[in-house]
């Protein structure tokens, strides 16, 4: 008979220890931060629409305008989103439906966009600018 209780002793604290070993990792899963990325910033002008995502740094840009348009390599020379200032040169692909070579190039409020010689006036709008009131 204590042999049998042992054991049912026993099975009810190896359940007890792994709903509290699944409760800790679930409420871990939950306070970590999500692994991703998130808006930084993002770019509009007549004819673009680009959006910067990444967590401090620029990690990838999304083309919203021209629909369909995929982005090919791209090299950040300056990018500070607090200062809304951008520096980006995409070289463009060779790929079909490819975004052409552009340049982003400005700050604050005077920021252009450069596609085919063509030179455009947009918006860097940042996220940070939504959670703090500041513009």
């Amino acid at each position: 008979m204590t042999a049998v209780l042992h054991r049912i002793l026993l099975r009810c604290a190896m359940r007890t220890m792994r709903t509290r070993i699944w409760l800790g990792l679930l409420t871990l899963a939950a306070a970590a931060p999500a692994v991703g990325s998130s808006t930084l910033c993002d770019f509009s002008s007549k004819h673009y629409a680009l959006e910067f995502t990444g967590y401090g740094e620029i990690a990838m840009i999304q083309v919203h305008r021209p629909r369909g348009l995929k982005m090919g390599p791209y090299t950040v020379l300056d990018f500070d989103e607090r200062a809304k200032r951008v520096h980006i040169v995409h070289e463009g692909t060779s790929e079909q439906g490819g975004m052409p070579p552009f340049v982003l190039r400005g700050a604050g409020r005077t920021v252009r966009i450069e596609v085919d010689g063509t030179v455009e006036d947009g918006v860097l709008g940042c996220q940070w600018e939504l959670s703090t009131g500041q513009t």
